[in-house]
This record gives structure tokens, sequence and C-alpha cells, in this order.
């Protein structure tokens, strides 16, 4: 239940900024790796608004190394959410670096076959972000050959 209460506070831009402020953006992606996917759809929620606000904590912990594990999801929910919170935390230059440097990009121009339409257009959404650079554009072209 605390996770639907956190979930919904950070709704609100003061809600996302009071979470990132109170430094819980690394105990919320230490908790993708540990709870339900129930509760695994929330976190990613709470960290897509909260990532909105701020990247910089969501970097810091390896956030981008989560998201792009749970790409493979069985789950097509949290495939859709983790490839939509790679968008977000790919707005800054050092995301879009990162996300180049773990190799999230095969993962993501697989998703682009997806079966559900929604892990498509956020996996495509994600792909926009990233190949904004240049080795962004030439990891993506890569991985389509």
């Amino acid at each position: 239940m605390s996770h639907r209460a956190v979930e919904s506070v950070s709704h609100t831009v003061n809600g996302a900024q009071g979470i990132v402020d109170a430094n819980l953006i690394k105990k919320l992606v230490e908790k993708l790796k540990t709870e339900t996917d129930e509760i695994k759809q929330l976190v990613l929620d709470t960290l897509h608004y909260c990532m909105k606000v701020d990247t910089d904590q969501a970097l810091a912990a390896q956030a981008i190394e989560v998201f792009t594990s749970l790409l493979g999801h069985g789950t097509w929910e949290i495939r859709g959410k983790a490839a939509r919170d790679i968008m977000d935390i790919s707005f800054p230059l050092e995301g879009k670096k990162r996300a180049v440097k773990v190799k999230c990009l095969p993962v993501l121009v697989k998703l682009l076959a997806d079966s559900m339409f929604h892990v498509r257009a956020q996996a495509a959404g994600a792909l926009m972000s990233i190949a904004i650079t240049t080795e962004g554009k030439q990891e993506s072209i890569r991985e389509e050959q």
C-alpha cells in the first residue's frame, strides 16, 4: 500500500520533487530488482514522474541498467514502462551516453517487433531520444543490420 501512496504523490511536480529531495530514487531503483510485478509497475511509474523533475539521482543509482534488464520481462506492462523510463532518463546527454554504453539499444530495437503496440511505441520513443546523438545513431543502425 505504501508504494501506491508514493506513486500517487509523484503525480504532482511538488510530490515528485519531494521524493527526489528525500533521496528516495536509489531505494526505488533497488526495489525494481526484488519486488513483485505489481510493485515494480508502481515503482516504474513513480520513477517516471520523478525523472521529469531530475534525472541525476536515477543516473547515479544506475537506473538505466535496471530498466534495461526489465526490457525482456514477461509482462508487457513492465517492458513498456521500462522503455518509457529509459526515454525519460535519456533526455539529458549523460543519459544518452549511458544508454549506449550499457547496450540497451539492441534490446530496444528488438522491442520494435513486440506484440504489444504500447511496448513498441515506448521503445520507439526511447530510441528517438537516444539516437539524437551521433553515437546513438550509429549504434541504432548497427543493430538494424
